[in-house]
């Protein structure tokens, strides 16, 4: 195996669980509360946004 692709899915595996970790922080009330203080119209559906 070639080492920068080695380096790249220690990478990849790496920023995979930090977003896995923080997302069991991220409660829904934080989330109201981004939504709530956020300037973005999003509607918080994908489709809709588009």
């Amino acid at each position: 195996m070639d080492k920068s692709l080695h380096l790249g899915a220690i990478l990849l595996f790496i920023i995979g669980l930090v977003a896995f970790i923080g997302s069991c922080f991220y409660s829904k009330k934080e989330h109201q509360k981004f939504k709530k203080y956020s300037s973005s119209v999003s509607t918080g559906s994908f489709l809709e946004d588009i």
